[in-house]
């Protein structure tokens, strides 16, 4: 008998070590917390576009009833502090921002507000600026390919990278539809659950369907990385994120769920520390670079994953030990 063995993969970094490398990484390569950077102050100090007057004159006929009053009124409260503006930063894919919730109060310089006229006026400019978002976000997530290729390659020209920009826009946005596609798809059986549930809880019925968007949330992540570090298309990407996620489902929640505990901590942090003087820049710098390294850890996290599933179906599809007898 002969006994061929097939050398396992070494296995990649935990989710530790894998966060350690996101900063190490960031430390290194400064530069990358630039757009982040530039686009919170534009949220802090630059134009802001609101909506309270005019949900205060759609809701009007609300207000006026006592069973819809103090539904509209906490509508209102809520519009006091939108600035449409912050659509420039795409959910869970955009150039993270400190600045994206609730409007500032107190800044060291005076800020121009303007309102748009309609709701349709309010739709197409946030249409216009999630397009001009998702743009930016292309060029954030390609400067952190850069990061992680330093070194693995000769420099990129200016066109080669503007090229892979765009590349990487139409996919994300087409990423972007078929995440809605697929979140409606999963949602459509758990509607009898959620309608089950909430006969005993409102809020049970919400944690239903929260738990179906988190599960597509988690098997597509790594789709974005695929996309933008490994050029992979729409859907080679999702299919590749599916299985990467199916074979370390574990790993891949706890390093999400570690990214989204320690960027809502710092982000409080940063928010108590904000008293509406030019100290606040710390603070924006401060979140641009934790957002940065937690961004390169999870690509880091995709990288590692990716190469070792190159090299197990390199090496031998089922990662099995071979026996030949003669």
């Amino acid at each position: 008998m002969k006994t061929n063995e097939v050398q396992q993969p070494q296995t990649p970094p935990g989710v530790i070590a894998t966060l350690a490398a996101g900063f190490e990484l960031t430390t290194g390569h400064i530069w990358i917390i630039l757009l982040p950077f530039i686009v919170d102050l534009l949220y802090w100090l630059g134009p802001r576009i609101v909506v309270e007057q005019l949900f205060v004159e759609n809701l009007r006929p609300l207000l006026e009833e006592p069973s819809t009053q103090e539904l509209a009124t906490q509508l209102i409260d809520m519009a006091s502090g939108v600035n449409i503006l912050t659509s420039l930063s795409v959910p869970l894919i955009g150039v993270p921002a400190l600045m994206g919730g609730a409007v500032p109060e107190d800044t060291p310089l005076p800020t121009q507000a303007y309102e748009p006229n309609s709701m349709l006026h309010i739709l197409l400019i946030m249409a216009c600026l999630s397009l001009v978002g998702l743009f930016i976000s292309a060029i954030y997530l390609n400067l952190i390919s850069l990061v992680l290729k330093d070194g693995d390659q000769g420099p990129v020209g200016f066109a080669a990278f503007a090229v892979n920009v765009l590349k990487s826009a139409a996919r994300l946005l087409g990423l972007g539809i078929l995440f809605m596609v697929i979140t409606v798809m999963v949602w459509l059986p758990l509607l009898p659950v959620a309608f089950l549930a909430g006969l005993f809880a409102v809020e049970l019925a919400a944690y239903v369907m929260i738990a179906g968007l988190v599960v597509v949330v988690i098997y597509l992540s790594m789709s974005v990385p695929g996309i933008v570090l490994s050029s992979r298309t729409l859907f080679q990407s999702l299919l590749e994120s599916v299985r990467l996620v199916h074979g370390n489902a574990m790993q891949t929640t706890l390093l999400l769920l570690t990214i989204v505990l320690v960027s809502s901590g710092t982000n409080l942090l940063w928010r108590m520390a904000d008293d509406g003087s030019w100290l606040t820049l710390v603070s924006i710098a401060g979140h641009a670079f934790v957002s940065a390294a937690l961004a390169v850890a999870f690509f880091v996290f995709y990288r590692d994953r990716w190469a070792l599933a190159q090299e197990q179906m390199a090496a031998n599809p089922n990662s099995i030990k071979q026996t030949n007898h003669n």
